[in-house]
């Protein structure tokens, strides 16, 4: 592996960039911060309480070592590993890493974060413009990346650091290998990253996939090579890629066995998990074009039949914009480039498809890296369609008017990542008739000693679930702190046994 090819590759100075491109890339950088500024107001978050807060074992450096043999929430109880289906121990060094720079300070973490975002809007810019040979559809594409609106959850939760870190890894490895098939050289640069990418998070998994899917779209190949040809050079290439996905599964089964590959909910069918792909993925394309549903969590249910119209109404959805796309583009000189895009973006967005082992069936931070393929698609598209002068205006003026849209709502996605309790009165607002979301911020509350805060989470419980004792004994304690001796004595009545009761 070579310094030089690696830095010559990597370095702006090498990108051939004049004035006013490289004033345009800082503006998009400088617009990304503009957007992401609202989260230093914020504090820590759902799981950064304890991974970061309640971390006794983040200030030792033994750590760094024990993040190799133990799952991702083994600080949380050592004695009762493994706890989490994450084995994730690059994830555990960032987070060691963040913490000898910020500490315990919320600010400087969020601060971390946007970092971490700049680096990968450089890198989606970098890699949109090997892909595309062209500078203009890698600021559009940086642009759009760098604002969109569902990429704001990785920005504004702490937690979410191994879908920024990855996608960077994964990316900065694209970069090199496109370079180095243009140049006809291997490198093992790009083997390493991806393997990085897949101990920070296991959804990288899908790296030499593709990588296959690069090979077999978009080198052009000769007149007479046919697809199985393609396809036997493609996997060939995508082989080396294999050893570190190996590497991980096997470190992975050594720490954790096959604890994580039942679903942790207690199941669900293999027939509903089949059943509701439609739908998820038709909200994660939904995104691009409504950047007002992006959020921590989604109202989007279980599909139990394949007979349900959220079924086939969304699969027949997906089956028209396929064929719709396919006929845009089947003449087109950029094909093949738009198709390892498309499969950049579906393969990438394939593992958090494993709907049953899922918090929620739809969650922005997935889309983080897959997001970029669909980017480039705009980006490079945009720009062929206003060559011309007079839709130049009409474009810019497109793109600006979904810029701006895109950099509120990105704006706005904050504050539902203000505290823990922000992040569960949002979910239990989208979820209504869940009461774990009130549960959870009932307890956050607690937990704080916001006692007001707590009751009014407890009184919606009690008018959800009645006949729930838990409720009734939460509301006792609560006005039993408020001094409600009254109402505390009718509770803790309420919370007995029905036959204890008569």
């Amino acid at each position: 592996m070579s310094t030089d090819f690696l830095l010559s590759n990597m370095l702006p100075e090498s990108w051939e960039l004049d004035r006013l491109q490289t004033a345009l890339l800082a503006a998009i950088l400088a617009l990304t911060v503009a957007a992401s500024l609202g989260c230093l107001a914020n504090g820590f978050a759902f799981d950064d309480e304890g991974e970061i807060v309640n971390n006794r074992f983040i200030d030792k450096w033994s750590y760094v070592v024990t993040a190799w043999h133990t799952d991702a929430w083994w600080c949380r109880n050592p004695s009762a590993s493994p706890q989490c289906s994450y084995y994730r121990p690059m994830q555990t060094m960032s987070v060691i890493a963040g913490y000898q720079l910020c500490g315990r300070n919320p600010r400087l973490w969020h601060g971390f974060k946007i970092v971490l975002h700049l680096i990968a809007v450089i890198a989606a810019f970098r890699l949109t413009q090997l892909l595309t040979r062209g500078t203009d559809a890698a600021l559009v594409a940086a642009l759009l990346f760098g604002v969109y609106p569902p990429h704001a959850e990785a920005v504004a939760w702490i937690s979410a650091l191994p879908q920024v870190v990855a996608a960077i890894l994964e990316m900065s490895a694209m970069c090199l290998i496109v370079q180095a098939d243009s140049q006809s050289r291997f490198r093992i640069a790009p083997i390493i990253l991806a393997g990085l990418a897949m101990f920070t998070y296991e959804g990288a998994i899908v790296f030499p996939v593709i990588v296959a899917a690069y090979f077999f779209f978009v080198p052009v190949p000769p007149a007479s090579t046919g697809f199985g040809s393609r396809l036997l050079d493609a996997s060939g290439r995508a082989i080396p890629y294999v050893l570190p996905a190996t590497i991980y599964l096997g470190a992975r089964f050594a720490v954790l066995g096959l604890y994580g590959l039942k679903a942790e909910d207690g199941g669900r069918a293999l027939s509903e998990v089949l059943a509701t792909q439609p739908l998820v993925l038709l909200f994660y394309l939904f995104t691009f074009v409504a950047p007002w549903v992006a959020g921590p969590s989604h109202a989007i249910e279980w599909v139990d039949s394949f007979k349900s119209a959220y079924f086939y109404c969304p699969a027949a959805m997906l089956i028209v914009m396929a064929v719709a796309t396919w006929a845009s583009i089947r003449r087109s000189p950029r094909r093949n480039l738009y198709l390892f895009c498309a499969a950049w973006f579906l393969i990438g967005i394939a593992p958090s498809m494993n709907l049953s082992g899922l918090w929620d069936l739809a969650q922005d931070r997935y889309l983080y890296a897959p997001a970029l393929g669909i980017f480039v698609i705009l980006g490079d598209a945009g720009i062929r369609a206003t060559r011309e002068c007079h839709l130049r205006r009409l474009g810019a003026a497109c793109l600006g008017l979904v810029t701006a849209a895109y950099a509120i709502a990105f704006w706005n996605v904050h504050s539902y990542w203000k505290d823990t309790g922000a992040y569960y009165e949002y979910c239990a607002k989208i979820h209504p008739t869940k009461p774990k979301y009130r549960a959870r911020a009932e307890e956050w509350y607690e937990t704080r000693g916001d006692w007001k805060a707590a009751k009014r989470e407890a009184l919606i419980l009690e008018a959800m679930e009645p006949d729930n004792t838990v409720t009734h004994l939460r509301l006792e304690i609560i006005y039993q702190h408020l001094g409600e001796k009254a109402l505390a004595n009718q509770e803790f009545f309420k919370s007995m046994p029905a036959e204890m009761r008569k």
